[in-house]
């Protein structure tokens, strides 16, 4: 599985790019926080089943772009309680989802 870092400050933004495999293009794509090492514990910050147009969800902003094969993030005002472990998924009917794990640190103080 693979893992990557992202690095944030308090108040700031990050943008995340994740990348799934053309067969996912058209299934519903989602990002949550993990919150027991499994996609079945992850809380939605954001799911949308709408391609190639920005969806707004709170602190969260969601552009799934089919032709790249990859969806963007945007998570906004960050706060310490923010870090962590995070999924970006492919919601996969009748099997398990497809997820990339990231961790994201924030820093405090900096924009």
């Amino acid at each position: 599985m693979l893992t990557f870092e992202v690095k944030g400050s308090t108040g700031g933004a990050v943008v995340i790019k994740c990348e799934y495999e053309h067969k996912y293009q058209w299934n519903k794509k989602y990002f949550c926080k993990d919150t027991a090492s499994n996609s079945k514990s992850c809380k939605d910050q954001i799911k949308t089943h709408l391609k190639n147009q920005w969806v707004n969800d709170g602190r969260f902003s969601l552009y799934d772009n089919t032709t790249g094969t990859f969806f963007m993030v945007i998570f906004r005002d960050l706060t310490p309680k923010d870090a962590g472990e995070y999924l970006c998924a492919v919601d996969v009917h009748l099997f398990p989802d497809k997820y990339t794990r990231l961790f994201l640190n924030i820093k405090e103080g900096e924009n």
